[in-house]
């Protein structure tokens, strides 16, 4: 007899950030919520959303922008300098992309009573 997989019903994480750093504000605030979007492998990404992604053994958020070449690694806040990634085959430098967010501006941890 085959087995079925269990279809996730709800394709996302509900997450909120605890100490924001000031380098995506005022898209993202401290203490703000935040809906992580599970992807799935191939999709297509969205020009101009954020993602939770790894580089450089590092996971950060950064907004993102596709080009031709590469990848536009993009703060909010314009006291911090975006970083260019070119797409490489090189497995070490590539960038993975883990989920992609879902902000909710008006709705934070802070809020709750």
């Amino acid at each position: 007899m085959e087995k079925k997989k269990a279809k996730k019903l709800y394709p996302y994480v509900i997450r909120y950030i605890v100490n924001a750093s000031d380098e995506h504000i005022p898209d993202i605030q401290d203490g703000q919520i935040l809906e992580f979007e599970l992807r799935k492998k191939g999709q297509p990404l969205e020009n101009g959303a954020y993602y939770y992604i790894k580089h450089n053994g590092e996971k950060m958020i950064r907004k993102i922008y596709v080009t031709d070449t590469g990848l536009m690694l993009v703060r909010a806040n314009p006291k911090y300098s975006s970083d260019f990634y070119e797409f490489t085959n090189d497995r070490e430098k590539q960038i993975v992309i883990l989920e992609k967010l879902n902000l909710h501006p008006n709705f934070s941890k802070k809020d709750e009573k």
